[in-house]
C-alpha cells in the first residue's frame, strides 16, 4: 500500500511538473527568442530600484542598451546596495523582497552573501522541476519509492545585527506549498535534519532514515564524499542505531535539547522486524570487506545516484562506484549559490548526458576567453571557452561567476556545456572553494603571528588519505620553530580558512581533516620552482598560496610534522 501512495505523490509531483517541463522544450526552438523575454522581464519589474535607477532600467530597450548602460559587475560592486538591505530597505536591487541571505565563498573576502527572493526561489524551481522530471523519463522506478537529497549544508551564521535571516532554508522550501508537501513526503531523511548544527548528530540522524529505507530509489547529494562518509557512519553506528530501531529511540551521539528530540520524537516508533533484518544484514558484515554486499541489501531498488563526478569529485565518484557498482551515477550540473546554469538532461535522441544552460530561469552572457568579447546564448561555437556572466530576479545583474565552460556540442539550437573550473585561482575537492586571494591573507597573518622567516609558503590538498586534507608547506629555516608549535600553526591555519564559509562546512561536516604542516628541505624550492617551469615559459613562474598543480607531498623533499599526542 505504501508503494502506492509513493507512487501516487511522486505522480503528482510529475504532473505539476509539466508545466515547466514542456515550456523549457518548447524554449529550446528558439532559446535567444526566450533569452530576451527573461531580461526585458527583469528588466521591468525592477526598473523602480535603487538599482534600476541609478542604470536607467527606463531607458533600456534591448540587449544592445543593456550591455551598454550595465557593465559587468563582481560581488563587491553589491556591497553597498546589500548593506541597504541587511538594514531592512525594500525596493534595492529588486521589486521582490529579499526574503534572506545565503551564504557563499568570496573571491577577495572570505564569505560572500547572496540575496534570495521569491523570484529567485521560481527560477530554480523551474530549473529543478525539468531535472527531476527527466529523470522520472529515464529511471521511471523512482516513482515507486523514496528520495534522500542533500541540497543545502548544514550552517551556522553570524550576523546578529542583520534585519533580514542568513543562512540556507530547508531544502523543501524551494519548491511551492503544494510540491513542498508532496516532496515532505516521499523523502527518506527529513527537512529537519539540516537544523542539527553538530556533524556527528547531523550524520546520525540521517544515518538512521537512511539504513531502515529498504524502498530508497533515488540519492541525491553535491559531494560523493558526503556519501561515502554516511556509509562510513552507518557502519560505525549500526549496533546503536538498530537498537534505536529497534525501541523507536534517537539516540544522538552529543547531547541535544529537549527541543531537539521533540522535533524528531513524531517520526520514531517501535519497528522490531526491522531490526530483526538489518541485524541478520550486519551480523556477518566483515567491514573490510565487499561493501556491495552492505549497500546492495540496504537499497536493493535503488535506481540511480546524482553526484558531482567531475574534476576532483571524480577521485571519489570512483569510491563510490565500489558500494554501487550496478547504480548509475549521473553528474550535476553546473549551480551555483547565486544561479542555476546547467541542468543535466537525458533525452531519447541524444546519445549522452547534456548539461543545458537553464534558459528559462536566468538571463546568460558569455565572454570568450581567448578574444574577450561578448557572446548571447546563439552565439556560441563548439570547443570554445567562455566565462559565465548572468543576471537574475535575485538582484545580480551581468554579474561574473568567474566560471569557466567549453561548449562540448549542441542540442536542437542550445549548447551543452562543460565546466572547466574558476577563473581565479580556486581549489575546491569537497565544495571549500578556497580562493588563492583569501589563502594568501591566511598565509600572510600565520607568518606574522607565529613570527615565521618563511617566504615561500603555500598550501596544497593531500587526498592519498581516506579524508582529504590540506597541508601547509613551510621552508626548513622554520623547521624548530614548527616543530614546537606544530598544533597551534595548524589549529590557527583551521580557524583562519573557517572565514571562508564553504571552507568550514566541510569541515564541519567531516569531509575535510585538519591542516597538516610539511617541511621543505632545503633543496626543495629549488625542484619546486624547477616543476612549477616545467609548464611555463622560463622566468615566468608564479608561485601561488594556494598550489594544487600536483601533488606535491609526493613530490617534494621534506616531511609531515605530526602532532604530539
Amino acid at each position: 500500500m505504501e508503494r502506492l501512495f509513493l507512487f501516487v505523490y511522486n505522480s503528482i509531483y510529475f504532473i505539476i511538473n509539466l508545466k515547466d517541463d514542456l515550456f523549457y522544450r518548447n524554449s529550446l526552438r528558439n532559446p535567444s527568442g526566450r533569452q530576451e523575454r527573461i531580461l526585458k522581464s527583469f528588466l521591468n519589474k525592477n526598473r523602480r530600484t535603487l538599482f534600476g535607477i541609478n542604470n536607467s532600467f527606463d531607458k533600456i530597450l534591448t540587449i544592445r542598451d543593456y550591455q551598454e548602460k550595465v557593465p559587468i559587475s563582481k560581488y563587491e560592486d553589491y556591497w553597498p546596495y546589500h548593506k541597504l538591505l541587511l538594514d531592512g530597505q525594500k525596493n534595492i536591487l529588486t521589486k521582490s523582497t529579499i526574503s534572506r541571505f545565503c551564504l557563499s565563498s568570496g573571491t577577495s573576502s572570505s564569505s560572500k552573501l547572496v540575496p534570495f527572493n521569491n523570484e529567485l526561489k521560481k527560477e530554480f524551481r523551474r530549473a529543478i522541476s525539468v531535472w527531476l522530471n527527466n529523470i522520472v523519463r529515464n529511471f521511471p522506478a523512482v516513482l515507486f519509492g523514496k528520495s534522500f537529497w542533500i541540497v543545502t549544508p548544514i550552517t551556522q551564521t553570524n550576523y546578529p545585527d542583520s534585519r533580514i535571516p542568513v543562512g540556507f532554508e530547508e531544502d523543501s522550501s524551494y519548491f511551492g506549498y503544494v510540491q513542498k508537501n508532496l516532496i515532505q513526503k516521499v523523502m527518506a531523511v527529513p527537512d529537519e535534519v539540516s537544523h542539527l548544527n553538530n556533524s556527528e548528530n547531523y550524520y546520525y540522524v540521517i544515518s538512521y532514515f537512511l539504513i531502515k529505507e529498504r524502498n530508497l530509489r533515488l540519492i541525491s547529494v553535491w559531494n560523493p564524499l558526503v556519501l561515502l562518509i554516511i556509509i562510513s557512519k552507518i557502519i560505525q553506528y549500526s549496533s546503536n542505531l538498530i537498537t534505536d530501531i529497534e525501541k523507536g529511540s534517537l539516540s544522538f551521539p552529543v547531547r541535544v535539547s529537549e527541543q531537539v528530540e521533540l522535533i524528531f520524537k513524531k517520526y520514531l516508533k517501535p519497528e522490531p522486524e526491522e531490526a530483526i533484518r538489518l541485524r541478520n544484514i550486519f551480523q556477518n558484515l566483515d567491514i573490510n570487506g565487499e561493501p556491495f554486499i552492505l549497500t546492495s541489501k540496504l537499497w536493493p531498488r535503488l535506481a540511480l545516484i546524482s553526484s558531482w563526478a567531475d574534476s576532483w569529485a571524480s577521485i571519489f565518484a570512483k569510491k563510490l562506484n565500489a558500494f554501487f557498482p550496478n547504480i548509475p551515477i549521473q553528474g550535476k550540473g553546473l549551480l551555483a549559490t547565486e544561479a542555476v546554469v546547467t541542468i543535466p538532461l537525458k533525452y531519447s535522441n541524444s546519445s549522452e548526458l547534456l548539461y543545458l544552460p537553464a534558459i528559462n530561469s536566468h538571463f546568460f552572457e558569455f565572454k570568450g576567453i581567448d578574444d574577450q568579447e561578448i557572446y548571447q546564448i546563439h552565439e556560441l561555437r563548439k570547443n570554445v571557452k567562455y566565462e559565465i556572466i548572468i543576471t537574475t530576479g535575485g538582484g545580480f545583474y551581468r554579474y561574473s561567476l568567474n566560471d569557466i565552460v567549453e561548449v562540448s556540442g549542441f542540442y536542437r539550437n542550445i549548447p551543452s556545456i562543460k565546466f572547466l573550473g574558476k577563473k581565479d585561482v580556486v581549489c575546491d575537492i569537497t565544495g571549500e572553494k578556497l580562493n588563492d586571494t583569501h589563502v594568501h591573507s591566511v598565509l600572510q597573518r600565520i607568518r606574522d603571528e607565529f613570527s615565521l622567516k618563511s617566504m615561500v609558503t603555500f598550501i596544497s590538498p593531500l587526498l592519498a588519505e581516506k579524508i582529504p586534507a590540506y597541508i601547509l608547506f613551510i621552508e626548513d629555516i622554520d623547521k624548530e620553530k614548527v616543530i614546537k608549535k606544530n598544533s597551534a600553526i595548524s589549529n590557527r591555519l583551521d580557524e583562519l580558512l573557517s572565514e571562508n564559509y564553504h571552507y568550514k562546512n566541510s569541515r564541519d561536516l567531516l569531509q575535510l581533516g585538519n591542516p597538516e604542516i610539511f617541511v621543505m628541505e632545503p633543496e626543495a624550492i629549488g625542484s619546486y620552482l624547477n616543476y612549477k617551469s616545467s609548464h611555463s615559459k622560463q622566468g615566468s613562474t608564479k608561485i601561488t598560496s594556494l598550489d594544487f598543480s600536483r601533488d606535491w607531498a609526493m613530490l617534494l623533499p621534506g616531511s609531515i610534522i605530526k602532532n604530539k599526542t
